[in-house]
């Protein structure tokens, strides 16, 4: 498993077709999609704003090292 390179917590990596890699924390969390959301999630390897909940779709939030 990767380390964060600022915090040494545990970061994966998800690969996006002619982009950049995404750096997201190693445990997947469940959302409910809205516009509106609180945070960002990657779902499918797609960029998605949702709401975290204890089911819906199973996705990945991105890796903040204040969290």
């Amino acid at each position: 498993m990767a380390k964060c390179y600022y915090c040494g917590g545990d970061v994966t990596f998800i690969r996006r077709a002619g982009k950049k890699p995404l750096v997201v924390n190693p445990t997947p969390v469940y959302f409910i999609p809205d516009p509106n959301g609180e945070d960002n999630f990657i779902y499918n390897r797609v960029w998605r704003r949702g709401t975290r909940s204890s089911d819906g779709l199973k996705g990945h939030i991105l890796h903040n090292c204040e969290d």
